[in-house]
């Protein structure tokens, strides 16, 4: 543990006592001072000397660990005396002298359950209660312990807190030197201590480590300094209070109720009861708004409650709704209390609010902070190096969750904003990031440390970002940037991690990427995962066509027909291929292997011979159907023909192209001249000229003709070899760009990838394709031929999500594809399905709520991996349609999810699809032996069925959804 960690909790301290002052800790001091005043392990009544020893412990010691501990020193008080004789003997190891005490304690709780004729009874002598036993003894020595605010403070500062509370409390001993050693230099820290707590007679040091600790993460006062109530204003803090006072006052509402829970989530300030939102304000944008329950719908949106059937929560920015709504307000009030009894939510409680809510004068001196500093958003330039860490890599994994701070530390805060910057060869801003944390040591994150190319330190301060534009695929680059006159002063490349950047430029990078995603930048390497169902296998077919046509598609009917005619254009033409995974593919059918094959001969004799897997043959045939392009020599045929004219002019000629002669003039522009006569024209035929000429471009004006300048060109062509010229003469990379392919692999996380792909893997990066400077081409094992992969070639992967989780992927795999979520999507149904999402039955059946309350249930019964997909229902249009895709689809998928049990598919279905089998006597089904007893028990059992689908009606699948609206 170093200093800065020290001297962040003095300042914690300091911040928070400023506000609250004192904080009642001094009662510890009267404590130990007490204890001082009395403690003799000799007296003869040691009982009593023992009892008024520790008479001023209050809540330092649980009302168990006394009960014990005084009814011993009572009834057996020798064997008492000599258990704390032992422990205060400092010549014994403090982990022996904890474990001897607590062994004797049990001896002696043996001995108190028979003498007090009881048996639920404990010792509870654990390590908080022994260091209160140790510390008022030896307060030089030892401090208290209490392992919520122990284990917090290890949490924030990345320290081992140790799996027991004995081996925390000698780790919180270990680190006693180190505070001690700050304390001492923190001269401000000491002199505001002292205002609270004079200095006793004995080194109250260890006493001070345990006060700035237990201060710091008082739950009650953590809002001061965490930024919680940074995204109100102080004006809408007082409102939200002060109408909340009405609340708990009509309702007689306590500190402490089970029923009420006071917090903060995502910028929103909650009073909730049971599981309902009462009272809230939101924050989004800088802009806020308030939000009140009631029994009727007001205000600018309402959001009904599922469980209620007249219960909305009601978003308002007009406060006299308040008083107009107040009786509709007081009604959904009082049926929440009513019926709640204790709140599930009650974990999320929060110390801070609640104390805001019923302590009025430390809302007060809260409310008199200006929390308005603190809402201006700072801009920042994060900077990394890709020698030294792989931003591309941690992107494309989502991992990418902190990073390093070396400057500016102290203004670094929750809210701020992040442009992600790498140097190098292809430096530029990879995302864009908003800070989640303050600066500090942040756990270790396994998944991130792996990007790391050098050794990783943990103990540098770090903050928490959270990636809100991920530019890995197409980043900005730096040599584009710097031409904007918003961009060109970003503070980059200089060496460090972090640096100030505006508002502006900020902004102008968004600006940037957003007119960047309406171009076509898809990336070489992708997966689409989502529950079965979802339009991934579409979705492929969609991408496939963009990537070949290079623009992109809607969502309209005429645009799904025209996808899928090019999409079979693709395949007909070979520049789409498909292929499914499965657990037999291996690298033989991917790559290339030796397969068996029979001659053509009568004899039809089996021989063997290598042939190319599905992946070799479009990687082939994508270079093979590249445009190659001539390079451009254009500047080396140019210096030709000007040494060719010096040549003559030096051996007084002049070089005759077509028509005329030319010469040089000063500038080394060609000259129209003759040795014979002088010409009339004085014109000039600049470089320029010539290369606006042979980029089939009109030449800017110089008073040649255009013929001449033509001319020349030719001359070039026929003397010097220049190259024919191809507009945007492309790179070695852009090369292959001119044509596109696409593989796409379904199921691709079902195949075993190291065998499928094997030292293949590392080629489809990027960087290491064909045309970059950092490709790599390997040696066949089969063919002995050199191979590598095109860059013009698009994988495009697809998985399920009820079959695999996205985390349990291969590393190598999720290291080089990037991830795109299909979500069940219900509202795609919309402009897909040719009603709209209707069946026209009495009733009519709402496809789209339909699937969604499926969904919710299913998410709640199991998770939101195992849903129904929309693409399941676009084709549905009548009655029977939606029969057979239950029957076929919907029943067979949740029959799978849930494993068989027909109860919880009840749940989801609802009982006009599943019924409890209770016509059948199960006593009669099984045959008669008397040798087993639990026959009752079986035969209680209950069975579930599903109902004939065959025989439901529009009412049933109706039911699905209006029955859990009436709930």
């Amino acid at each position: 543990m170093d200093e800065q960690i020290v001297n962040k909790i003095i300042d914690r301290y300091l911040s928070i006592t400023k506000i609250t002052g004192e904080p009642n800790e001094g009662y510890k001091y009267d404590a130990i001072n007490h204890f001082q005043q009395n403690w003799n392990i000799d007296d003869p009544q040691f009982a009593k000397m023992f009892k008024k020893s520790f008479a001023k412990t209050g809540n330092l010691l649980y009302q168990n660990s006394w009960g014990f501990i005084s009814k011993s020193v009572d009834r057996f008080p020798e064997e008492t005396r000599e258990m704390f004789r032992k422990l205060y003997c400092e010549d014994i190891d403090l982990k022996d002298k904890i474990n001897t005490f607590q062994q004797d304690s049990e001896k002696i709780l043996v001995l108190l359950k028979d003498d007090l004729k009881v048996e639920k009874f404990n010792a509870q002598q654990d390590e908080r209660t022994i260091s209160v036993y140790l510390g008022f003894r030896h307060p030089d020595k030892y401090s208290l312990y209490k392992s919520s605010f122990f284990k917090e403070f290890c949490s924030e500062f990345n320290l081992d807190p140790k799996s027991s509370s004995k081996e925390s409390y000698i780790t919180l001993q270990e680190q006693l030197p180190k505070f001690n050693e700050v304390i001492n230099l923190r001269e401000d820290f000491v002199s505001a201590y002292r205002t609270f707590y004079p200095k006793p007679d004995w080194d109250d040091t260890n006493l001070m480590i345990q006060n700035l600790l237990y201060v710091g993460y008082r739950g009650d006062v953590k809002g001061i300094y965490n930024g919680i109530l940074n995204s109100f204003t102080n004006n809408n803090l007082a409102i939200y209070f002060s109408y909340l006072d009405e609340i708990i006052e009509e309702f007689s509402i306590k500190k402490g109720t089970q029923k009420c829970v006071f917090n903060v989530s995502d910028n929103q300030l909650n009073f909730t009861i049971g599981q309902k939102y009462v009272w809230c304000l939101k924050s989004v944008n800088n802009h806020e708004i308030f939000k009140i329950i009631s029994d009727g719908q007001f205000g600018e949106k309402s959001e009904k409650f599922d469980s209620s059937i007249n219960s909305y929560l009601n978003h308002i920015k007009d406060l006299d709704l308040l008083d107009q709504k107040q009786k509709e307000i007081d009604l959904a009030i009082k049926e929440v209390i009513d019926k709640t009894v204790r709140s599930s939510y009650l974990k999320y409680n929060n110390p801070f609010i609640e104390r805001m809510v019923f302590d009025k004068d430390f809302r007060t001196l809260i409310l008199g902070l200006d929390f308005s500093k603190n809402t201006k958003t700072n801009y920042w330039i994060f900077q990394g190096n890709p020698k030294y860490y792989d931003i591309v890599g941690a992107l494309n994994a989502n991992v990418l969750s902190n990073w390093q701070v070396a400057a500016h530390k102290d203004k670094i805060k929750i809210g701020d904003k992040v442009i992600l910057w790498m140097t190098g060869e292809n430096s530029g801003c990879y995302g864009l990031a908003e800070v989640t944390s303050d600066v500090g040591i942040i756990d270790d994150n396994q998944e991130e440390i792996k990007f790391y190319k050098s050794d990783f330190n943990p103990n540098k301060d770090r903050t928490g970002i959270k990636i809100i534009e991920n530019f890995s695929a197409n980043p900005l680059l730096w040599k584009d940037l710097k031409l904007n006159s918003i961009l060109s002063s970003l503070k980059v490349g200089n060496q460090g991690t972090n640096f100030t950047a505006t508002k502006e430029q900020f902004d102008e990078i968004l600006r940037i990427s957003q007119l960047n995603q309406n171009k076509m930048n898809h990336p070489l390497n992708q997966i689409l995962f989502g529950c079965p169902g979802s339009g991934k296998t579409y979705s492929t077919k969609k991408l496939a066509v963009e990537i070949i046509e290079d623009r992109k598609f809607g969502n309209t009917k005429k645009d799904r027909a025209e996808i899928l005619k090019l999409y079979d254009q693709g395949i007909q033409n070979n520049q789409i291929k498909f292929t499914t995974f499965h657990q037999s593919m291996s690298y033989e059918d991917f790559i290339e292997g030796i397969k068996p094959s029979m001659k053509g001969d009568e004899e039809g004799d089996l021989s063997y011979e290598i042939q190319s897997g599905i992946f070799k043959t479009i990687c082939t045939t994508a270079i093979e159907n590249h445009s190659s392009v001539p390079s451009n020599n254009f500047e080396e045929s140019w210096e030709a023909l000007i040494e060719i004219v010096k040549s003559k002019i030096s051996n007084a000629e002049l070089l005759k192209i077509g028509s005329w002669e030319y010469g040089l003039s000063s500038k080394n522009s060609l000259k129209y001249s003759s040795l014979d006569t002088p010409s009339q024209y004085s014109f000039t035929i600049t470089k320029q000229n010539i290369s606006d000429t042979y980029q089939n471009k009109k030449a800017r004006p110089s008073g040649a003709f255009q013929k001449d300048m033509q001319d020349i060109v030719g001359f070039m062509k026929s003397q010097f070899n220049l190259s024919e010229y191809k507009e945007d003469d492309p790179s070695e990379n852009e090369k292959f760009s001119r044509n596109k392919y696409v593989l796409i692999i379904d199921e691709i996380n079902r195949g075993n990838i190291s065998a499928i792909f094997g030292e293949l893997i590392t080629l489809i990066e990027d960087d290491k394709r064909l045309g970059n400077d950092e490709k790599i081409e390997v040696i066949l094992p089969y063919s002995k031929e050199s191979f590598g992969v095109p860059p013009n070639l698009y994988i495009i992967g697809t998985m399920n999500t009820a079959d695999r989780s996205v985390e349990s992927l291969d590393t190598a795999l999720r290291r080089r594809f990037s991830f795109t979520e299909m979500k069940s999507d219900p509202e795609v149904i919309r402009t897909a399905h040719e009603n709209g999402g209707i069946i026209q039955e009495s009733p009519n059946i709402n496809l789209i709520e339909l699937i969604d309350i499926i969904n919710k249930r299913i998410e709640l019964l199991v998770d939101k991996d195992h849903q129904i997909g929309h693409s399941y229902f676009i084709g549905v249009n009548s009655l029977a349609d939606l029969k057979i895709t239950f029957k076929n689809k919907i029943i067979p998928l949740l029959e799978e999810y849930f494993f068989g049990d027909f109860g919880k598919i009840g749940l989801v279905l609802g009982d006009q699809f599943v019924e409890t089998n209770s016509a059948q006597d199960n006593k009669k089904i099984l045959s008669k032996f008397k040798g087993y007893e639990d026959v009752d028990f079986l035969t209680d059992k209950k069975i579930y069925t599903f109902k004939d689908i065959e025989q439901m009606t529009a009412n049933d699948f109706y039911s699905i959804y209006n029955d859990y609206n009436d709930q």
